[in-house]
Protein backbone atom coordinates (compact mmCIF):
# COMPACT_ATOMS: atom_id res chain seq x y z
CA UNK A 1 0.00 0.00 0.00
CA UNK A 2 1.30 3.35 -0.91
CA UNK A 3 1.52 5.95 1.70
CA UNK A 4 1.24 9.51 1.23
CA UNK A 5 4.90 11.28 1.17
CA UNK A 6 6.64 14.14 -0.39
CA UNK A 7 9.64 13.98 -2.26
CA UNK A 8 11.68 16.94 -2.97
CA UNK A 9 13.61 16.23 -6.20
CA UNK A 10 16.47 17.89 -6.60
CA UNK A 11 17.49 18.57 -10.42
CA UNK A 12 21.06 19.61 -10.98
CA UNK A 13 21.96 21.48 -13.80
CA UNK A 14 24.69 19.28 -14.84
CA UNK A 15 22.41 16.94 -16.64
CA UNK A 16 21.79 19.79 -19.23
CA UNK A 17 25.31 19.30 -20.32
CA UNK A 18 26.35 17.18 -23.29
CA UNK A 19 28.12 13.96 -22.20
CA UNK A 20 27.06 14.02 -18.96
CA UNK A 21 26.01 10.62 -17.33
CA UNK A 22 24.86 9.28 -14.22
CA UNK A 23 23.73 5.46 -14.44
CA UNK A 24 23.62 3.97 -11.03
CA UNK A 25 22.08 0.42 -10.31
CA UNK A 26 19.88 0.88 -6.89
CA UNK A 27 20.91 -3.00 -6.12
CA UNK A 28 17.32 -4.34 -6.32
CA UNK A 29 18.40 -5.73 -9.43
CA UNK A 30 21.62 -8.18 -10.86
CA UNK A 31 22.98 -5.20 -12.79
CA UNK A 32 26.13 -4.44 -13.58
CA UNK A 33 27.12 -1.22 -15.57
CA UNK A 34 30.28 -0.76 -17.28
CA UNK A 35 30.71 3.37 -18.40
CA UNK A 36 27.45 3.16 -20.29
CA UNK A 37 27.20 -0.16 -21.11
CA UNK A 38 24.77 -2.27 -19.22
CA UNK A 39 24.30 -5.77 -17.92
CA UNK A 40 23.52 -8.72 -16.27
CA UNK A 41 19.65 -8.11 -14.62
CA UNK A 42 17.41 -10.22 -12.96
CA UNK A 43 15.38 -12.54 -15.20
CA UNK A 44 11.49 -13.38 -14.14
CA UNK A 45 10.03 -15.64 -16.78
CA UNK A 46 10.94 -13.81 -20.48
CA UNK A 47 11.49 -10.38 -18.73
CA UNK A 48 14.39 -8.54 -17.77
CA UNK A 49 14.62 -6.36 -15.51
CA UNK A 50 16.77 -3.33 -14.69
CA UNK A 51 17.07 -0.86 -11.70
CA UNK A 52 18.84 2.23 -11.25
CA UNK A 53 18.97 4.96 -8.89
CA UNK A 54 19.81 7.98 -11.14
CA UNK A 55 19.92 7.00 -15.32
CA UNK A 56 20.92 9.26 -17.66
CA UNK A 57 21.90 8.80 -21.28
CA UNK A 58 24.77 11.07 -22.46
CA UNK A 59 25.30 11.60 -26.01
CA UNK A 60 27.31 8.58 -26.41
CA UNK A 61 24.28 6.28 -26.12
CA UNK A 62 23.49 3.66 -23.80
CA UNK A 63 23.54 0.16 -24.66
CA UNK A 64 22.06 -3.32 -23.21
CA UNK A 65 23.98 -6.08 -23.67
CA UNK A 66 23.05 -9.91 -22.61
CA UNK A 67 25.58 -11.56 -20.58
CA UNK A 68 24.55 -14.87 -19.71
CA UNK A 69 21.49 -14.35 -20.63
CA UNK A 70 19.97 -15.20 -23.99
CA UNK A 71 19.07 -12.58 -25.62
CA UNK A 72 16.78 -14.25 -28.10
CA UNK A 73 14.23 -15.23 -24.77
CA UNK A 74 13.55 -12.24 -23.65
CA UNK A 75 10.32 -10.34 -24.73
CA UNK A 76 10.10 -7.51 -22.33
CA UNK A 77 12.93 -5.32 -21.16
CA UNK A 78 12.10 -3.17 -17.76
CA UNK A 79 14.20 -0.07 -17.13
CA UNK A 80 12.96 1.31 -13.79
CA UNK A 81 14.28 4.50 -12.34
CA UNK A 82 13.66 5.06 -8.33
CA UNK A 83 15.57 7.96 -7.21
CA UNK A 84 14.83 11.28 -7.21
CA UNK A 85 15.55 12.89 -10.37
CA UNK A 86 13.99 12.81 -13.45
CA UNK A 87 15.69 10.56 -16.80
CA UNK A 88 17.45 12.75 -19.44
CA UNK A 89 18.56 10.96 -22.56
CA UNK A 90 20.92 12.87 -24.47
CA UNK A 91 21.80 9.67 -27.20
CA UNK A 92 20.79 6.53 -28.02
CA UNK A 93 18.87 3.99 -25.82
CA UNK A 94 20.33 0.65 -27.63
CA UNK A 95 18.60 -2.67 -26.90
CA UNK A 96 18.07 -4.05 -29.98
CA UNK A 97 21.33 -5.58 -30.84
CA UNK A 98 20.99 -7.92 -27.75
CA UNK A 99 17.91 -8.19 -27.61
CA UNK A 100 16.06 -8.44 -30.97
CA UNK A 101 12.61 -9.13 -30.22
CA UNK A 102 12.06 -7.45 -26.32
CA UNK A 103 9.93 -4.79 -25.98
CA UNK A 104 11.21 -1.95 -23.59
CA UNK A 105 9.55 0.07 -20.96
CA UNK A 106 11.53 2.55 -18.96
CA UNK A 107 9.73 3.88 -16.06
CA UNK A 108 10.33 7.21 -14.03
CA UNK A 109 7.94 8.79 -12.13
CA UNK A 110 9.74 11.69 -11.82
CA UNK A 111 10.10 12.39 -15.11
CA UNK A 112 11.42 11.25 -18.79
CA UNK A 113 13.03 14.24 -21.21
CA UNK A 114 14.51 12.83 -24.85
CA UNK A 115 16.81 15.78 -25.96
CA UNK A 116 17.20 16.50 -29.55
CA UNK A 117 20.21 13.47 -30.19
CA UNK A 118 17.45 11.30 -28.02
CA UNK A 119 16.76 8.15 -29.88
CA UNK A 120 15.59 4.41 -29.72
CA UNK A 121 16.82 1.00 -31.45
CA UNK A 122 14.84 -1.05 -29.58
CA UNK A 123 13.30 -4.14 -31.55
CA UNK A 124 9.99 -4.51 -30.44
CA UNK A 125 7.95 -1.69 -29.44
CA UNK A 126 8.35 1.38 -26.68
CA UNK A 127 6.89 2.02 -23.52
CA UNK A 128 7.72 5.64 -21.75
CA UNK A 129 6.30 5.80 -18.45
CA UNK A 130 5.83 8.14 -15.14
CA UNK A 131 3.71 5.76 -13.76
CA UNK A 132 4.33 4.63 -10.05
CA UNK A 133 3.40 1.29 -10.17
CA UNK A 134 3.15 -1.85 -13.19
CA UNK A 135 0.75 -4.49 -12.31
CA UNK A 136 0.65 -8.06 -14.01
CA UNK A 137 -1.60 -10.41 -15.28
CA UNK A 138 -1.32 -12.60 -12.38
CA UNK A 139 -1.81 -9.68 -9.92
CA UNK A 140 1.46 -8.90 -9.02
CA UNK A 141 2.94 -5.78 -9.13
CA UNK A 142 6.65 -3.98 -9.89
CA UNK A 143 6.61 -0.46 -7.73
CA UNK A 144 8.36 2.00 -8.52
CA UNK A 145 7.20 4.76 -6.18
CA UNK A 146 7.75 5.90 -3.38
CA UNK A 147 9.93 2.54 -2.77
CA UNK A 148 11.14 0.42 -5.00
CA UNK A 149 9.56 -3.31 -4.32
CA UNK A 150 12.45 -6.51 -5.41
CA UNK A 151 9.32 -8.38 -6.74
CA UNK A 152 9.78 -9.15 -10.45
CA UNK A 153 6.84 -10.56 -12.24
CA UNK A 154 7.15 -13.22 -14.89
CA UNK A 155 3.89 -12.20 -16.85
CA UNK A 156 2.47 -9.59 -19.36
CA UNK A 157 1.93 -5.67 -18.06
CA UNK A 158 -2.16 -5.10 -17.48
CA UNK A 159 -2.23 -2.02 -15.86
CA UNK A 160 -0.49 1.67 -14.94
CA UNK A 161 -1.11 3.45 -11.84
CA UNK A 162 -0.50 6.64 -10.99
CA UNK A 163 -0.42 7.12 -7.16
CA UNK A 164 0.40 10.67 -7.38
CA UNK A 165 -1.18 14.03 -7.00
CA UNK A 166 0.18 14.88 -10.49
CA UNK A 167 1.85 12.88 -12.17
CA UNK A 168 5.36 13.87 -13.95
CA UNK A 169 5.92 14.61 -17.37
CA UNK A 170 7.40 13.55 -20.46
CA UNK A 171 9.20 15.76 -22.90
CA UNK A 172 10.35 14.51 -26.55
CA UNK A 173 12.82 16.98 -28.63
CA UNK A 174 14.18 14.07 -30.61
CA UNK A 175 13.27 11.34 -33.24
CA UNK A 176 11.25 8.57 -31.87
CA UNK A 177 11.32 5.50 -34.03
CA UNK A 178 10.22 1.99 -33.97
CA UNK A 179 10.55 -0.61 -36.15
CA UNK A 180 7.70 -1.34 -38.82
CA UNK A 181 4.62 -2.78 -37.00
CA UNK A 182 5.48 -2.12 -33.42
CA UNK A 183 3.84 0.26 -31.08
CA UNK A 184 5.33 3.46 -29.44
CA UNK A 185 3.49 4.42 -26.37
CA UNK A 186 4.26 7.80 -23.95
CA UNK A 187 2.32 7.71 -20.81
CA UNK A 188 3.00 10.42 -17.93
CA UNK A 189 1.14 13.75 -16.37
CA UNK A 190 1.78 15.43 -19.53
CA UNK A 191 3.44 14.74 -22.86
CA UNK A 192 5.03 17.12 -25.21
CA UNK A 193 6.58 16.72 -27.98
CA UNK A 194 8.00 19.15 -30.52
CA UNK A 195 10.01 16.28 -31.82
CA UNK A 196 8.91 13.07 -33.73
CA UNK A 197 7.09 10.27 -33.20
CA UNK A 198 7.51 7.45 -35.76
CA UNK A 199 5.81 4.04 -35.31
CA UNK A 200 5.69 2.91 -39.71
CA UNK A 201 2.41 0.53 -39.51
CA UNK A 202 1.99 0.53 -35.88
CA UNK A 203 0.82 2.28 -32.67
CA UNK A 204 1.44 5.73 -31.67
CA UNK A 205 -0.41 6.08 -28.12
CA UNK A 206 0.02 8.74 -25.75
CA UNK A 207 -2.06 9.52 -22.58
CA UNK A 208 -1.93 11.99 -20.10
CA UNK A 209 -3.57 10.63 -17.07
CA UNK A 210 -4.49 12.72 -14.12
CA UNK A 211 -3.14 11.29 -10.30
CA UNK A 212 -5.45 9.06 -9.09
CA UNK A 213 -6.04 7.14 -12.15
CA UNK A 214 -5.08 3.42 -13.49
CA UNK A 215 -4.65 3.06 -17.11
CA UNK A 216 -5.75 -0.65 -18.71
CA UNK A 217 -3.57 -1.94 -21.55
CA UNK A 218 -5.86 -3.53 -23.63
CA UNK A 219 -3.03 -4.80 -26.12
CA UNK A 220 0.90 -4.27 -26.52
CA UNK A 221 1.13 -5.20 -30.02
CA UNK A 222 -1.91 -6.11 -31.86
CA UNK A 223 -4.31 -3.29 -31.76
CA UNK A 224 -4.71 0.56 -31.17
CA UNK A 225 -5.49 1.26 -27.00
CA UNK A 226 -5.66 2.35 -23.87
CA UNK A 227 -8.27 3.16 -21.17
CA UNK A 228 -8.04 5.39 -18.89
CA UNK A 229 -10.02 4.77 -15.67
CA UNK A 230 -9.99 8.06 -13.12
CA UNK A 231 -10.72 8.78 -9.48
CA UNK A 232 -9.26 4.79 -8.92
CA UNK A 233 -6.99 5.38 -6.08
CA UNK A 234 -7.74 7.52 -3.08
CA UNK A 235 -6.60 10.69 -2.23
CA UNK A 236 -5.20 9.40 0.81
CA UNK A 237 -3.05 7.03 -0.32
CA UNK A 238 -1.19 9.30 -3.15
CA UNK A 239 2.22 10.96 -3.10
CA UNK A 240 3.16 14.75 -3.89
CA UNK A 241 6.02 15.60 -6.48
CA UNK A 242 7.49 19.16 -5.29
CA UNK A 243 9.14 19.72 -8.91
CA UNK A 244 7.34 21.34 -11.17
CA UNK A 245 6.82 20.68 -14.35
CA UNK A 246 8.47 23.50 -15.82
CA UNK A 247 12.04 22.43 -13.79
CA UNK A 248 11.78 18.90 -15.21
CA UNK A 249 11.97 20.60 -18.53
CA UNK A 250 13.99 23.17 -17.32
CA UNK A 251 17.47 21.25 -17.87
CA UNK A 252 16.46 20.62 -21.74
CA UNK A 253 15.65 24.03 -22.46
CA UNK A 254 19.03 25.66 -21.64
CA UNK A 255 18.31 29.10 -22.99
CA UNK A 256 15.70 29.84 -21.24
CA UNK A 257 15.65 32.79 -18.45
CA UNK A 258 15.77 31.89 -14.44
CA UNK A 259 12.56 33.34 -14.00
CA UNK A 260 10.93 31.68 -16.78
CA UNK A 261 8.28 29.08 -15.31
CA UNK A 262 5.44 29.21 -17.71
CA UNK A 263 5.55 25.58 -20.58
CA UNK A 264 4.52 27.71 -23.25
CA UNK A 265 3.57 25.86 -27.23
CA UNK A 266 4.67 28.79 -29.58
CA UNK A 267 2.76 29.41 -32.71
CA UNK A 268 5.14 27.34 -34.51
CA UNK A 269 5.19 24.60 -32.35
CA UNK A 270 8.11 24.88 -30.21
CA UNK A 271 8.22 23.86 -26.46
CA UNK A 272 9.76 26.56 -24.46
CA UNK A 273 9.55 28.32 -20.92
CA UNK A 274 8.61 31.68 -20.72
CA UNK A 275 8.48 34.39 -17.47
CA UNK A 276 4.83 34.85 -19.00
CA UNK A 277 2.43 34.13 -21.65
CA UNK A 278 -0.54 35.95 -23.03
CA UNK A 279 -2.20 33.15 -25.71
CA UNK A 280 -2.45 32.52 -29.27
CA UNK A 281 -3.42 35.47 -31.03
CA UNK A 282 -4.93 35.22 -34.71
CA UNK A 283 -4.71 38.31 -36.92
CA UNK A 284 -7.30 38.01 -39.89
CA UNK A 285 -4.38 39.80 -42.66
CA UNK A 286 -5.69 41.99 -45.73
CA UNK A 287 -4.59 39.43 -48.28
CA UNK A 288 -6.90 37.13 -46.20
CA UNK A 289 -4.34 35.04 -44.54
CA UNK A 290 -4.24 34.42 -40.79
CA UNK A 291 -1.37 35.76 -38.48
CA UNK A 292 -1.07 33.63 -35.13
CA UNK A 293 1.17 34.22 -32.76
CA UNK A 294 2.01 33.84 -28.99
CA UNK A 295 1.77 30.43 -27.76
CA UNK A 296 -0.16 28.39 -25.77
CA UNK A 297 0.33 27.73 -21.98
CA UNK A 298 0.79 24.06 -21.32
CA UNK A 299 -0.37 22.60 -17.73
CA UNK A 300 -0.28 18.80 -16.38
CA UNK A 301 -2.92 17.05 -18.44
CA UNK A 302 -2.18 18.61 -21.59
CA UNK A 303 -0.74 17.18 -24.53
CA UNK A 304 1.08 18.97 -27.06
CA UNK A 305 2.65 17.41 -30.35
CA UNK A 306 4.11 17.96 -33.75
CA UNK A 307 5.66 15.14 -36.08
CA UNK A 308 3.59 11.60 -35.71
CA UNK A 309 4.10 9.05 -38.35
CA UNK A 310 1.69 6.07 -37.12
CA UNK A 311 -0.24 3.17 -38.51
CA UNK A 312 -2.95 4.48 -36.15
CA UNK A 313 -2.80 7.17 -33.84
CA UNK A 314 -4.66 7.39 -30.61
CA UNK A 315 -4.22 10.47 -27.36
CA UNK A 316 -5.87 11.08 -24.95
CA UNK A 317 -5.74 13.88 -22.60
CA UNK A 318 -7.97 15.10 -19.70
CA UNK A 319 -7.17 18.52 -20.27
CA UNK A 320 -6.09 19.98 -23.84
CA UNK A 321 -4.38 18.98 -26.67
CA UNK A 322 -2.43 21.34 -28.77
CA UNK A 323 -1.38 20.75 -32.31
CA UNK A 324 0.17 24.00 -33.55
CA UNK A 325 1.89 23.39 -37.57
CA UNK A 326 2.01 19.71 -36.91
CA UNK A 327 2.86 16.98 -39.84
CA UNK A 328 0.36 14.24 -38.55
CA UNK A 329 -0.22 10.86 -40.76
CA UNK A 330 -1.51 7.65 -40.17
CA UNK A 331 -2.47 5.27 -42.52
CA UNK A 332 -5.24 3.65 -40.07
CA UNK A 333 -7.24 5.97 -38.30
CA UNK A 334 -6.94 8.89 -35.70
CA UNK A 335 -8.49 9.37 -32.08
CA UNK A 336 -8.00 12.84 -30.80
CA UNK A 337 -9.76 12.88 -27.45
CA UNK A 338 -9.48 15.95 -25.06
CA UNK A 339 -11.25 17.00 -21.71
CA UNK A 340 -11.07 20.41 -22.54
CA UNK A 341 -9.70 21.55 -26.16
CA UNK A 342 -7.98 20.77 -29.55
CA UNK A 343 -6.64 23.63 -31.18
CA UNK A 344 -5.34 23.36 -34.59
CA UNK A 345 -3.10 25.76 -36.54
CA UNK A 346 -0.54 26.55 -39.35
CA UNK A 347 1.37 29.46 -40.36
CA UNK A 348 2.30 32.09 -42.51
CA UNK A 349 5.10 30.12 -43.34
CA UNK A 350 4.12 26.88 -43.08
CA UNK A 351 1.69 24.21 -43.82
CA UNK A 352 0.03 21.84 -41.15
CA UNK A 353 -1.35 18.31 -41.89
CA UNK A 354 -3.16 16.08 -40.03
CA UNK A 355 -4.63 12.89 -42.03
CA UNK A 356 -5.95 9.21 -41.74
CA UNK A 357 -6.41 7.03 -44.26
CA UNK A 358 -9.15 5.99 -42.42
CA UNK A 359 -11.78 7.55 -39.89
CA UNK A 360 -10.69 10.64 -37.71
CA UNK A 361 -12.59 11.24 -34.55
CA UNK A 362 -11.73 15.12 -33.03
CA UNK A 363 -13.55 15.03 -29.62
CA UNK A 364 -13.06 18.03 -28.01
CA UNK A 365 -15.32 18.55 -25.03
CA UNK A 366 -14.41 21.95 -24.10
CA UNK A 367 -13.60 23.11 -27.74
CA UNK A 368 -12.90 22.31 -31.23
CA UNK A 369 -11.42 24.99 -32.35
CA UNK A 370 -9.53 24.39 -35.88
CA UNK A 371 -8.23 27.21 -37.82
CA UNK A 372 -5.50 26.89 -40.63
CA UNK A 373 -6.80 28.89 -44.33
CA UNK A 374 -3.30 29.40 -45.36
CA UNK A 375 -1.91 26.74 -47.49
CA UNK A 376 -4.13 24.52 -49.93
CA UNK A 377 -1.50 21.63 -48.33
CA UNK A 378 -3.33 22.48 -44.63
CA UNK A 379 -5.96 19.59 -45.22
CA UNK A 380 -7.47 17.50 -42.61
CA UNK A 381 -7.75 14.63 -44.49
CA UNK A 382 -9.99 11.56 -43.17
CA UNK A 383 -10.32 8.62 -45.99
CA UNK A 384 -13.35 7.06 -43.93
CA UNK A 385 -15.63 9.29 -41.82
CA UNK A 386 -15.19 12.29 -40.15
CA UNK A 387 -16.19 12.69 -36.58
CA UNK A 388 -16.24 16.22 -34.41
CA UNK A 389 -18.19 15.65 -30.90
CA UNK A 390 -17.66 18.76 -28.72
CA UNK A 391 -20.19 19.64 -25.51
CA UNK A 392 -19.02 23.36 -26.45
CA UNK A 393 -18.31 24.98 -29.43
CA UNK A 394 -16.91 23.16 -32.85
CA UNK A 395 -15.10 25.49 -34.86
CA UNK A 396 -13.29 24.50 -38.01
CA UNK A 397 -12.18 26.86 -40.03
CA UNK A 398 -10.13 24.82 -42.70
CA UNK A 399 -9.43 22.86 -45.73
CA UNK A 400 -10.98 19.28 -44.75
CA UNK A 401 -11.08 16.19 -47.34
CA UNK A 402 -13.37 13.26 -46.27
CA UNK A 403 -13.62 9.56 -47.95
CA UNK A 404 -17.13 9.01 -46.28
CA UNK A 405 -19.78 10.61 -43.32
CA UNK A 406 -19.47 13.71 -41.54
CA UNK A 407 -20.61 13.49 -37.83
CA UNK A 408 -21.08 16.03 -35.97
CA UNK A 409 -22.17 15.46 -32.08
CA UNK A 410 -22.82 18.67 -29.95
CA UNK A 411 -25.16 20.33 -27.73
CA UNK A 412 -28.22 21.86 -29.27
CA UNK A 413 -27.15 25.31 -27.85
CA UNK A 414 -23.67 24.98 -28.96
CA UNK A 415 -22.08 27.17 -31.37
CA UNK A 416 -21.37 24.99 -34.69
CA UNK A 417 -18.86 26.90 -37.05
CA UNK A 418 -17.92 24.27 -40.27
CA UNK A 419 -17.17 27.26 -42.29
CA UNK A 420 -13.75 27.96 -43.78
CA UNK A 421 -12.68 31.36 -45.23
CA UNK A 422 -11.64 29.32 -48.84
CA UNK A 423 -15.32 28.05 -49.27
CA UNK A 424 -14.14 24.71 -49.05
CA UNK A 425 -17.27 23.40 -46.61
CA UNK A 426 -19.82 25.45 -47.15
CA UNK A 427 -21.44 22.42 -49.13
CA UNK A 428 -21.51 20.39 -46.05
CA UNK A 429 -23.69 23.24 -44.00
CA UNK A 430 -26.43 22.76 -46.53
CA UNK A 431 -28.68 19.75 -46.07
CA UNK A 432 -27.19 16.54 -47.34
CA UNK A 433 -26.99 13.38 -46.24
CA UNK A 434 -23.18 13.79 -45.71
CA UNK A 435 -24.13 15.52 -42.44
CA UNK A 436 -25.44 13.64 -39.73
CA UNK A 437 -26.29 15.56 -36.08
Amino acid sequence: MISPKILALGIATALALPGFSQIIPDNTTNTVVSATTIGGGTVSGANLFHSFSYLNVPETGLELTPGNISGTKINNIFIRVTGTSPTYIQGKINTKSAFPNANLYLINARGIVFQPQGQLAVGGSFWGLTTTTLQFQEQSRLEVFPSASAVFPADEVTNLEFALDRPAPIFNQGELVVNPGKNLVLVGGAVFSDGALRAPNGNVVVSAPIGGSRVEVRSRETSLGLTTITGVLEPSKMGVLETENPDVLRPALPESAPEAKTIVARSDGKITLVPENLGLVDQVLPDGRVSTTGGFTLLPGDVALKTIEAGNLQVEAPSDIVLLVPQISATGGISLNAGSTITFRDSLEFASNLRANSNLVLRGDGRIDFLAVNFPESTIRAGGNLVFISRRDIWADSLFAVGGRVVVESSPSEEVDLFAANQNLPKLLQPSPRLVR
